[in-house]
């Protein structure tokens, strides 16, 4: 029903599964990205897929110049390896920051929403209908985000499959 608060909150969980070995696999993806996920300057006049590169975990986003979206998807993964394969995997949700400023968000209104109603105020009503606004437009704020960046996955997507020569391995929820 809401496609952007599950993402946001819960993230989508996908693997992919590559035929190269994890170490050549992370060098291959470090030395195809464009920048940093904070390389600020970097950003400014790229298009493309920007992450880090850390151990085995990888986080990759995909960045449009001079546009900001605190609600994009970013991919955070993992690799791991068995005897004969190699699975990269991890889930598409934002940056830790953004969910828990969403979450304080809505929460909160809930809060201040319920709060005259403990108390037993008179003439809460007004307030109570603000919070309710509020919460809808943090609602429509989180979706809205999420839509605005509705092709973000599929290119990094394609970005880790034409990378690692990966498929996927199907495991969205």
């Amino acid at each position: 029903m809401f496609p952007g608060l599950k993402a946001i909150f819960f993230g989508l969980p996908v693997s992919y599964e590559t035929p190269i070995p994890s170490d050549i696999a992370l060098e291959k993806i470090a030395s195809s990205l464009n920048g940093g996920v904070f390389s600020l300057f970097a950003r400014m006049g790229n298009e493309g897929v920007f992450g880090e590169v850390e151990g085995t975990r990888i986080i990759l986003d995909w960045n449009i110049p001079f546009f900001g979206n605190p609600l994009k998807p970013t991919y955070y993964g993992q690799f791991c390896t068995t005897d004969t394969r190699t699975i990269l995997e991890g889930k598409y949700t934002v940056y830790f920051f953004n969910r828990v400023f969403a979450l304080v968000w809505l929460i909160g209104v809930v809060a201040l929403a319920i709060t005259p109603l403990i108390l037993n105020v008179s003439g809460a009503f007004p307030f109570i209908l603000f919070c309710i606004g509020f919460f809808v437009f943090g609602i429509v704020g989180d979706e809205f985000s999420w839509w605005l960046s509705r092709k973000d996955i599929g290119r990094i997507e394609n970005f880790i499959i034409t990378t690692l020569d990966a498929k996927r391995i199907d495991n969205r929820a």
